[in-house]
């Protein structure tokens, strides 16, 4: 739709790409056309809804199993661990591109809904793109989840209200005007609920040529992990006991144990993301 959507994906995902300690999955039912360039650094992409019912489904073992993690260490260190930490295993970010093809399947609208709801505490995060403002097909949780939006050209005053989670009077309020067609906007996008963005401020991405993609598709590719290294289900971690109860959220840890461990990795995307754009 020459809106910008897919050059803010690729700026989104070729950031990721750079990180060792980030997993990349991924969603793509336009026969991998989006995805499937950046395929030697994804660990795995779906293309039929078969295959991504059992991707989600990895997933939402990932989240239960490090859930269970997490109670086990908490019992065992005498408080309450309550996020992911890097003895964990690795961070995932899930890329679901064109949200809509998932209505075809319940099953799989309520594995990302779990995702959603229960996967960044855990180190499990969303990416969420669409040409189409997400209505009644998904549930009221999914869309309350996914906190972070940018909006490219829509069509209506109330997709684009739809798309940033707002409505119209506040869009009015902020000095929204619609974003016109032509090659001179494309990329321009609204933004909400990103951390270090003004809600509801207007940006611009760059065009990501495909040539760009290729180079830091080269760069990143030794990064990529394999699925079975990637969705090993994690297991009880060095005893408990050796953990670093500082690295594992105990201000009085020094008190705790003398051992050390890895320090907790930054956010890789901030919240979950949904975008989209669409022309009239």
């Amino acid at each position: 739709t020459n809106s910008g959507k897919s050059s803010t994906a690729a700026k989104l995902i070729g950031s990721l790409a750079g990180r060792a300690d980030v997993v990349l999955v991924g969603d793509d039912h336009k026969a991998g056309m989006e995805l499937l360039p950046w395929d030697p650094r994804f660990t795995e992409i779906a293309t039929t809804i078969a295959h991504t019912e059992d991707l989600l489904g990895r997933q939402v073992e990932q989240i239960d199993a490090r859930g269970r993690l997490i109670l086990e260490h908490s019992e065992r260190l005498g408080h309450t661990i309550r996020s992911w930490q890097p003895w964990m295993g690795p961070r995932f970010v899930h890329v679901v591109d064109e949200a809509a093809e998932l209505t075809a399947s319940r099953t799989a609208i309520e594995l990302l809904d779990s995702l959603a709801a229960r996967g960044r505490a855990l180190g499990v995060h969303l990416i969420v793109s669409t040409q189409y403002a997400l209505t009644s097909d998904f549930p009221t949780t999914l869309l309350l989840n996914l906190t972070g939006r940018i909006c490219h050209r829509m069509g209506t005053a109330a997709q684009y209200a739809t798309a940033l989670a707002v409505d119209q009077a506040e869009l009015r309020d902020h000095g929204f005007e619609p974003i016109p067609e032509g090659d001179r906007y494309q990329g321009v996008c609204y933004v909400n609920g990103i951390p270090g963005l003004a809600d509801l401020s207007r940006c611009r991405t760059d065009l990501v040529s495909d040539d760009a993609i290729d180079r830091r598709v080269a760069a990143t590719a030794h990064l990529r992990r394999s699925p079975e290294q990637a969705f090993e289900i994690p297991h009880r971690s060095g005893g408990g006991e050796e953990l670093n109860a500082e690295a594992v959220g105990d201000p009085q840890g020094s008190r705790r144990s003398e051992a050390t461990t890895e320090p907790p990795a930054t956010e890789p995307a901030g919240p979950s993301i949904i975008f989209g754009g669409l022309t009239s």
